[in-house]
């Protein structure tokens, strides 16, 4: 059964073949490549187009070379305007697999995750929004001025390639100029766990922004502490009893069951810290017995701050300590106030990998550093369907409200400066051989090479699987080298007459050289090649880093990251 021809992405289609069908293809003198398909994870699955971040206010016409088309439902339907210019449903893939879930034939999101990420990347100025109160403000995508086109390719939690394929042919047919498809590193939250890992991929994680959601608490000796919260209402507690079950360990960590309601009611209970008891837990403890607030003791900040079941305010050990030391040695321990849906800008550090976010080293090939670069995505201000039974008071929400800042090693190659990026100066390129070189290094036989290359020809000109990329990764393991040795390229894309010095920065536990230390160009598009080592010495730690900057006269500095793995 045939479910899709394409025509712009690629030239081929996709169909429903028996085991016999499929062989029968692949004998044939006209066959190139045979894909069978799995389920991937979720991309777009449509929009809510009622959403005030799609009003039109302020848009221009809509091109008049747009193709596309509002294609809609007999069960509510809506009308596309100068912002959601068009909606496609493109599951027939999923459908055939049987991923799809109940019948669907309507762009309308059922799921989130496309009306929130659309809403991200275009969505219109929408005054006074917010989350539950934090972060008041206007809420808008980053292209507000952009058009939306939507391509529904999800109905249930997983995808198909073919769908996807197919809804890029469409918006290349319908006019498109930019299509953002959500595949990133990953949400594996754990080392080794990148995807979309090839180097000819730009593979973004998500960051963090520098702001923070918080409440404060007066103590009745004027002490006052800032902590963590995502209490979705404004809640002011004032001249209550501070409660700590000091005698008994039970009660000091608030362990379930062991609190009794006539000693905690209308309290604010403090709750010190046990590894054997959650956050959560523990202000579900609370709840059941009647507390007026919280105050949980913890390094970690759980995801779900939001959905805790009483006002609770999280604060690190050094303040709890403190909090400990009042309500152990007054005999009246009292909490004046305690302030919710507060806050605070310049948090630090930020941005950072968020904890859910995948990271490297990359698990097909760990000379090739990824992600490549972070976004923001943390505390991000979209839109989100309101028929989905969330705790939310208004139809805006955070798609992911992560935490656990601890000072984990993460492997990734940093930041960008967008604007920056514009005028590089020097670039890493990479041509065709190279790719296929990379290729030959990661060991693929000739079914495999053919049918990525989309070739019957090519040379496998060099061994090894590094490539012109800029980044330095260097692995050793016990036994082994000390010293690795990199061949790169560069090509100057700024000014023609260039002198370029190399800047080294480098951590305890490695050194990098550079050979030669400065290059010159006297043309635009001029190539000049240069040798990096890496070596470690002395007891190195398990990960070391560092950056070679190349600095010319005219304000460019192109940086790599160079990170180096001891096992």
């Amino acid at each position: 059964m045939l479910l899709y021809s394409y025509n712009h992405v690629i030239h081929g289609f996709s169909a429903r073949l028996t085991s016999s069908q499929a062989l029968e293809i692949k004998n044939s003198p006209a066959h190139i490549a045979v894909h069978e398909e799995k389920p991937g994870r979720m991309i777009d699955s449509g929009v809510w187009p009622e959403s005030k971040i799609f009003n039109e206010k302020g848009m221009p016409p809509i091109p008049t070379r747009w193709k596309g088309k509002c294609h809609n439902s007999t069960i509510n339907p809506f009308r596309c305007n100068r912002k959601l210019i068009g909606a496609h449903v493109l599951i027939k893939g999923s459908q055939a697999a049987g991923e799809s879930g109940l019948p669907d034939n309507t762009p309308r999101d059922f799921l989130g995750h496309g009306t929130h990420t659309s809403s991200t990347a275009a969505g219109n100025h929408v005054p006074g929004a917010s989350q539950f109160g934090y972060v008041n403000g206007v809420a808008r995508g980053i292209a507000p001025g952009a058009h939306v086109a939507m391509y529904k390719v999800s109905s249930g939690e997983f995808i198909v390639e073919s769908d996807v394929l197919a809804a890029m042919d469409q918006a290349i047919a319908d006019g498109v100029d930019i299509m953002s498809l959500s595949l990133a590193s990953g949400n594996d939250g754990e080392p080794n766990t990148t995807h979309n890992s090839a180097p000819w991929i730009t593979t973004v994680d998500a960051g963090t922004l520098d702001r923070s959601f918080t409440a404060t608490v007066t103590l009745g000796n004027n002490q006052t502490f800032e902590g963590k919260s995502e209490f979705p209402n404004r809640v002011l507690v004032l001249d209550a009893s501070l409660y700590y079950g000091k005698s008994d360990f039970d009660k000091a960590i608030c362990r379930t069951g062991a609190l009794n309601e006539s000693e905690v009611f209308g309290q604010v209970v403090l709750c010190d810290y046990d590894n054997t008891i959650s956050v959560p837990e523990q202000a579900e403890e609370l709840a059941i017995n009647g507390a007026a607030a919280g105050i949980l003791i913890s390094n970690e900040i759980p995801y779900d701050t939001g959905e805790l079941s009483i006002p609770s305010l999280i604060l690190p050990f050094s303040s709890g300590a403190l909090i400990k030391k009042y309500a152990t040695e007054s005999a009246d321990a009292r909490v004046k106030i305690m302030r919710f849906v507060l806050t605070s800008f310049g948090t630090k550090p930020a941005p950072q990998v968020a904890d859910f976010s995948s990271r490297g080293p990359d698990p097909v090939n760990p000379n090739i550093l990824k992600p490549n670069i972070i976004a923001p995505r943390v505390h991000v201000l979209a839109a989100f369907p309101p028929t989905i039974p969330i705790q939310q008071f208004d139809n805006y929400f955070w798609l992911q409200i992560t935490h656990y800042y601890q000072a984990h090693q993460y492997y990734g190659a940093g930041h960008i400066n967008p604007n920056k990026a514009m005028d590089p100066g020097l670039i890493y390129d990479i041509d065709w051989q190279g790719y296929v070189d990379f290729l030959c290094g990661l060991g693929y036989n000739d079914t495999e090479m053919k049918d990525i290359l989309r070739q019957c020809q090519w040379n496998c000109s060099q061994e090894g699987s590094d490539v012109n990329y800029p980044s330095f990764v260097a692995m050793f393991s016990t036994g082994s080298s000390n010293v690795k040795n990199f061949d790169r390229v560069v090509t100057n894309v700024g000014d023609e007459q260039s002198v370029y010095h190399a800047v080294v920065e480098t951590s305890y536990g490695m050194t990098f050289r550079v050979e030669p230390t400065t290059l010159t160009f006297t043309s635009k598009y001029q190539k000049q090649s240069f040798v990096a080592s890496v070596q470690t010495y002395g007891k190195s730690p398990p990960v070391a880093y560092g950056y070679l900057k190349w600095v010319d006269q005219n304000g460019h500095i192109v940086a790599s990251p160079v990170v180096v793995q001891n096992s």
